[in-house]
């Protein structure tokens, strides 16, 4: 996809497919898991019930995904949304969908803890 080119929607949508992709590489913390002290940034030691559990599913796929942007080809996908006139509100709904794919697949698993 061209970035530089590319509508809100599709720009939205690529977002959303990262956030699906990357929160399925993410396994789900069962109740009682301890998270890795590296990873505690929202005060959560103990997976303690659902709520718990999806705020610290979301943590997790959010870092993964930051640290995703270091590598090649994402550099690409930067360049061409910087490009743009309208950058700040391409960044939005890229990262919009991206929430929203993680939201997803979230939805999409957690009858895991049912």
């Amino acid at each position: 996809m061209n970035y530089t080119t590319a509508t809100h929607t599709a720009i939205y949508a690529a977002g959303y497919e990262r956030g699906v992709v990357v929160a399925s590489s993410i396994h789900l913390l069962d109740i009682g898991e301890h998270l890795p002290r590296d990873s505690d940034w929202a005060g959560i030691d103990t997976i303690e019930g659902m709520n718990v559990a999806r705020e610290a599913f979301v943590m997790v796929c959010c870092a993964g995904e930051e640290n995703d942007r270091q590598f090649s080809p994402f550099e690409s996908t930067a360049s061409e949304i910087n490009a743009r006139d309208d950058a700040n509100e391409a960044w939005r709904v890229f990262e919009d969908g991206i929430m929203d794919g993680i939201s997803a697949n979230w939805d999409a698993r957690k009858g895991y803890y049912d």
